[in-house]
């Protein structure tokens, strides 16, 4: 099922890079994407939280600049409309040893925005709702 989500998702894209788990330098700026996120529901790149989630966390270079991912972080761009924080605590523990100056990710509409740690903005770019309507705007991060 993930190869042909992989292949699926390379032959659409045509002037993007697509990264699964892998990084690309741009202009001397090292980006790092995961499509990865706690199980939820039937949702595609499902993994379970605690060692096999942290598995991919570990791929992520220590040098990594901006962290492209599509879960959020715990604390950071994850608070549901129920009053949860949904977000990854593996990732979480990762993103505070490598630092990356930025990390972009979605998922959760209604959290979106930026925060801060001492080291790292975090960037929720989720732009629809659950119902799939457009309710947020583009961001734009000056790194």
């Amino acid at each position: 099922c993930f190869q042909r989500q992989e292949t699926e998702a390379r032959k659409i894209l045509t002037n993007a890079i697509y990264l699964i788990d892998e990084d690309v330098v741009i202009n001397r700026i090292k980006f790092y994407g995961s499509p990865w996120q706690p199980r939820f529901h039937n949702f595609a790149f499902n993994l379970d939280r605690g060692a096999q989630i942290m598995e991919r966390w570990r791929m992520i270079p220590n040098d990594t600049d901006v962290l492209v991912t599509a879960t959020p972080p715990f604390g950071h761009g994850d608070l549901t409309r129920d009053g949860y924080f949904v977000g990854c605590e593996e990732l979480m523990s990762r993103v505070e040893e490598i630092q990356p100056r930025l990390h972009i990710f979605g998922l959760i509409p209604e959290d979106y925005g930026i925060s801060f740690n001492s080291k790292s903005a975090f960037l929720n770019v989720a732009l629809s709702d659950r119902h799939y309507r457009i309710i947020n705007k583009p961001q734009f991060y000056d790194l």
